[in-house]
């Protein structure tokens, strides 16, 4: 399997600069290579409201660290429009070095393949590529006659040719030779070739080619069947959000905003200044993440301890994997690797695949269940039914003890003791991983880790030769004074918000003149979210939860998104059966089955329910249900909501699909008094 973090062969030096900036007309857009304006939506990187909230419904779900790289019209690219690209691929090219024009006859082929990959080119030309400046200006100048993209394609064909700018233009059909080699000549959009350096310069480019699939880093070149199995693991991140409700446009403004801004290639160096998102690890802390005897690769008494959380389910900790043995070798006895489980939510079949991890690390196989888990998922085969006995059988393992300490409840104890030491330091993604307590996000380059490794080398170095003691104990040693948890923010606002339940049906304790609940929950959410439909099981949960029985009440607010242009259909159908009293029972029709919303189904389901179907019908259509509806609307963005599902507990503002593990505690702080107690 091939790894993101795998480098390949690549051109490495210096960017030259330019002082000159006259002005430039727009560039090219894709497939036709002819100048247009950016498209609302697909290379605007403002964040406005939408992006974000499709990027609040999606956070914690993608795997991998993302780059913010923004795309401008000055752009050359080819391939799918910007409207109809669900994959964005930014190069950061030399027209200079072999090993781009490698990289362009890939991408040119995978782009041919395929109808939803947008390939999109700045410029980076080397100091040591004497004519790769002033390539990068002919681009330019042939973008202005609307042959950028022939120019583009020639000069890549014909690199020992570039010190002779006029054979190549004439050849990629280039009207006005002479008026392009005088816009070279007097540096015309030097001032866009010096920006794509400086962006390269931030994102921590030095070599070429350097690119980002969807804001994932890679560098080096790869062939086409090597750059497709990389884009077919990011549509399956990308599927996440089409399934929130994302256009094909509208997923690369999302997926930057979620991006970093920073270095993208190499571990940051300490400035005492950074700070790190709201909830997430600092890469310049060391965090004191415990070994606790976990399965290890390489001696005790190593000078780096990398610690890595994964989940056998996602294809970026298979990708890594390549990483940490290269990573093992190149280090030997410096260098020992932990592994800690961190199986996500989204992954059916990870949790499960952890405990058999577990067994088998029992019977002293945990490495070789682990690459046969990691072929097993690559093949799609987790699924299947006794998949994890037939690997063991495979390993020659016992099977009866494996099957018993699949289902020993200390095995299920070990991973969740792995989750909270993940959750504590801010390591919610997957692969996720600390060198000597320094985070790092996200299937890298090995050159990200070597350089991190290679400081911490030195660093470790320096304590033991300071410090007395034994080698051995040298990472518990350093790690007492390292921080012992990532400050995450509540999960609900240490504020309140005036919310009440008046009037709305309610799930738990029926609220009455006589009695209120210890805990009131409103909720906006859609039908047609399917993050809502994930809540209503966590809601479903605490209601059934022996801690919380008699003290909830639950009720929701409607706020349809202008995106599923079937939900508010769905809403006037549950606001309609809720008045004849039975607002619960078609809110759970609704959420099961999304394929149902059309008035037919809808009177379909009230004949179910037993409903006066004429009244149904009348109310369904009635103007006081869309009355409903539109003073709901009005609430939930009174109250700041913009996505859903997006809940108040007792006033507190909670967003998002959370899970019980979350939901939980704050709904046990609530009873101990909330917040303002705990405060005291």
């Amino acid at each position: 399997m091939l790894s993101l973090a795998a480098l390949a062969l690549s051109c490495t030096g210096g960017s030259k600069s330019a002082t000159q900036t006259p002005p430039v007309e727009a560039g090219e857009q894709a497939r036709t290579g002819q100048a247009g304006a950016p498209a609302r939506g697909a290379d605007s990187l403002a964040l406005d409201a939408r992006a974000q909230e499709l990027a609040d419904a999606v956070e914690g779900q993608l795997e991998g660290e993302r780059f913010r790289v923004p795309v401008s019209a000055s752009d050359l690219s080819f391939g799918a429009p910007a409207a109809e690209a669900r994959i964005t691929i930014v190069v950061f090219s030399d027209y200079q070095c072999p090993y781009c024009g490698r990289l362009h006859d890939a991408l040119d082929e995978v782009a041919a393949r395929s109808q939803d990959v947008r390939v999109v080119y700045k410029h980076f030309p080397l100091a040591m590529h004497g004519e790769a400046r002033d390539a990068a200006l002919a681009l330019l100048a042939a973008q202005r006659q609307g042959r950028g993209l022939e120019l583009h394609r020639v000069m890549f064909e014909r690199p020992g040719e570039l010190s002779e700018l006029e054979p190549l233009a004439r050849a990629a059909g280039i009207q006005d030779v002479e008026g392009l080699l005088v816009e070279v000549g007097q540096g015309m959009g030097a001032e866009i070739v010096d920006g794509d350096i400086e962006l390269g310069k931030a994102l921590a480019v030095r070599s070429t080619p350097s690119y980002f699939i969807n804001g994932l880093p890679v560098r080096g070149a790869r062939a086409a069947e090597q750059l497709e199995e990389l884009i077919a693991a990011e549509r399956e991140q990308v599927d996440h959000l089409l399934r929130a409700g994302a256009h094909p446009a509208e997923v690369y403004p999302a997926l930057m905003a979620l991006a970093s801004d920073g270095p993208a290639f190499e571990a940051r160096k300490p400035s005492g200044g950074s700070k790190a998102r709201p909830g997430r690890p600092d890469p310049e802390v060391h965090y004191a993440v415990p070994v606790d005897g976990r399965p290890t690769k390489g001696r005790a008494d190593a000078l780096v301890t990398l610690i890595a959380f994964g989940d056998m389910q996602c294809p970026f900790c298979r990708k890594a994997e390549a990483t940490l043995d290269a990573l093992a070798k190149r280090y030997g006895k410096d260098l020992r690797i932990v592994y800690r489980h961190n199986p996500l939510p989204m992954h059916a079949q990870a949790k499960d695949a952890a405990l058999a991890l577990v067994a088998a690390d029992r019977q002293g196989e945990f490495f070789a269940m682990r690459a046969a888990l990691y072929e097993a998922a690559e093949d799609g085969r987790l699924a299947e039914s006794g998949i994890f006995s037939t690997l063991a059988r495979q390993l020659g393992l016992d099977i009866r003890s494996f099957k018993a300490d699949m289902a020993d409840p200390d095995a299920a104890k070990i991973i969740a003791e792995d989750q909270k030491v993940a959750q504590q330091f801010g390591a919610t993604g997957t692969p996720a991983f600390f060198v000597n307590g320094r985070f790092l996000s996200g299937a890298q380059p090995e050159a990200a880790f070597a350089a991190l490794i290679d400081e911490e080398l030195d660093s470790a170095k320096t304590y033991l030769a300071g410090h007395r003691g034994k080698q051995s104990q040298l990472y518990a040693a350093m790690s007492k004074s390292w921080a012992t948890k990532v400050e995450v923010p509540p999960v609900a606002a240490h504020s309140r918000e005036a919310v009440a339940l008046d009037g709305r049906p309610v799930r738990g304790v029926q609220p009455s003149k006589k009695r209120k609940a210890d805990i009131e929950i409103l909720t906006c959410l859609d039908f047609d979210c399917p993050y809502c439909a994930r809540w209503h099981q966590t809601i479903d949960e605490a209601l059934a939860d022996g801690r919380y029985s008699g003290k909830v009440s639950y009720a929701v607010a409607h706020f349809p998104l202008p995106m599923h242009k079937d939900a508010e259909g769905a809403h006037r159908a549950a606001i309609a059966a809720g008045e004849q009293g039975k607002f619960w029972e078609m809110h759970d029709l609704l959420f099961a089955d999304k394929s149902k919303r059309s008035e037919a189904d809808y009177l379909e389901y009230a004949r179910f329910l037993q409903l006066d179907v004429a009244r149904f019908s009348k109310d369904l259509a009635s103007a006081a249900t869309q009355a409903v509806i539109d003073a709901d609307k009005q609430l939930c963005s009174k109250l700041g909501v913009s996505g859903t599902p997006h809940s108040f507990v007792n006033g507190r503002s909670m967003r998002g699909a959370l899970p019980m593990t979350m939901v939980g505690p704050v709904l046990d702080e609530e009873l101990a008094g909330g917040f303002e107690a705990a405060a005291k």
